[in-house]
């Protein structure tokens, strides 16, 4: 259908995931994440918002307002009180158990054998263990979105406004590996490398593309991995909390405050944690996707454009709203707790324009943004553009990451980058997480970073300031 011209207000502060590379198919999240989310929590809902594709890009627009007042109910009502944080992993967990469950039958059957309409019913029930998967496991994610502005404003009681920024860092950083990490040390400590490749044979999957990683591509990797990898990542999580610690004592902070630090740190953790589980799944959902294509006969790159449940309409023999050919180019999606929409492509190019790039107003020479990892300090350094983390093989040590945002595939790159500059993101993002982890400078929520900066400026990344600036 078409919408209103403007179902967001384009002049409005918005919060942007991406653009990232993305496809529609793996990023078949909102029946879950939205739908199914405000169904299973009472009151609580995501705003209004739009996932937009362009080509092989993806970005999911709101209303910067809207998520802080939404993501705040979800933190304040599911994230801050420890009982039922506990109360939702314990869900997320049972969700995942019947994930696996449904995963460990789908290698067991042999679907080409199956009927249409046998193999119809097996696709949504699978589907619908995904979507209560993503109901379950979104909770940190909303959380996180809405608790900045409550721990900014809880710690400005205490902290001067200049410091708040590092003393939120410090709070909200993870007390655990990441599953990357976590992946790092078994890969330095194992003997049994067949093992490890059947543990962690989706490492490089993404909402993009997927993938199964060899044997010898991590016996390879194991070579350039020290034996004291666990001893340095316990290394890195001891001074995170005696960091807390200190923090908490120079500021006498009191107990209400660091509560809801902790919840932050959590969820942080735990929304990670989500993303190896995601990343498993979607290996199994291209074993689905395979048999789909064969079965309907159309090219793969125009399946990637649909929705699971606009496949499964397919396969029972009904045409789609819009045609699927079109979509290459551009789609998008208008999603409320009601329903999704689809939008075709002259209009999701529109919205591209008009939400994702619009015009720029001047010639900028320093940008700013939020530190959300100060690392070593100030950094000069090239700037080297990534919005694929698989084109960036070429990628120098010491040099600028400068990307839309980072998402897990990007860590590779990141190990490499002397500082890393995003377009989005907060002190919970993915590019803050893991640029504290690498202890290097990272400044996100720029907006027009990738924008304005070209390969082979040379920049200074001010970690302390949160400047980045042309030289």
């Amino acid at each position: 259908m078409r919408l209103m011209q403007y179902p967001l207000d384009p002049k409005a502060e918005l919060v942007k995931w991406g653009p990232a590379p993305g496809r529609v198919y793996y990023a078949d999240w909102m029946q879950g994440e939205v739908l199914l989310f405000a169904q299973t929590y009472p009151g609580l809902r995501w705003p209004d918002l739009l996932q937009l594709n362009k080509g092989n890009l993806l970005c999911v627009v709101m209303e910067q307002d809207a998520m802080n007042r939404c993501g705040g109910d979800v933190f304040l009502k599911e994230m801050l009180p420890p009982e039922r944080r506990e109360e939702n992993r314990a869900k997320w967990r049972e969700a995942l158990q019947a994930l696996r469950s449904k995963e460990s039958a789908l290698e067991r059957t042999d679907m080409a054998q199956l009927s249409t309409q046998e193999f119809v019913a097996l696709w949504r029930d699978f589907q619908s263990a995904v979507d209560y998967f993503w109901c379950r496991s979104v909770v940190p994610e909303l959380a996180n979105y809405g608790s900045s502005p409550i721990l900014e404003k809880a710690l400005l009681e205490h902290v001067p406004a200049e410091q708040c920024g590092s003393v939120m860092e410090t709070l909200t950083a993870p007390e655990a590996p990441s599953f990357y990490q976590q992946e790092e040390v078994e890969l330095a400590e194992t003997n049994d490398i067949a093992a490890h490749q059947n543990k962690y044979f989706w490492l490089h999957n993404s909402l993009d593309h997927v993938g199964v990683l060899s044997a010898e591509w991590f016996a390879e990797r194991k070579h350039s991995l020290s034996q004291d990898v666990r001893k340095k990542t316990a290394a890195r999580f001891d001074e995170v909390r005696r960091n807390k610690e200190d923090v908490r004592i120079r500021y006498k902070l009191p107990e209400d405050v660091i509560d809801i630090g902790e919840a932050i740190s959590d969820a942080v953790h735990w929304q990670d944690v989500r993303k190896g589980d995601m990343f498993t799944f979607l290996h199994y959902r291209e074993m689905l996707f395979v048999e789909a294509q064969r079965r309907l006969r159309e090219e793969r790159e125009d399946l990637l454009t649909l929705q699971s449940e606009e496949i499964a309409r397919l396969l029972e023999g009904e045409k789609l709203q819009f045609g699927i050919k079109e979509r290459r180019e551009a789609c998008g999606f208008f999603c409320d707790s009601s329903a999704i929409r689809a939008v075709d492509s002259a209009t999701a190019l529109a919205y591209w324009d008009a939400y994702i790039e619009p015009p720029l107003e001047s010639d900028t020479q320093e940008l700013r943004g939020i530190v959300a990892s100060k690392g070593t300090g100030a950094v000069r350094a090239r700037v080297r553009v990534v919005r694929d983390p698989r084109t960036a093989a070429d990628f120098e040590q010491g040099d600028v990451l400068v990307a839309s945002m980072t998402t897990p595939d990007y860590i590779f790159v990141m190990k490499r980058a002397g500082a890393v500059v995003t377009d989005t993101g907060g002190l919970m993002s993915h590019a803050a997480i893991v640029s504290r982890e690498l202890n290097v400078p990272c400044i996100v929520g720029t907006k027009i970073a990738t924008r304005v900066l070209k390969d082979g400026d040379v920049v200074e990344v001010d970690g302390d300031n949160g400047t980045v600036r042309k030289l």
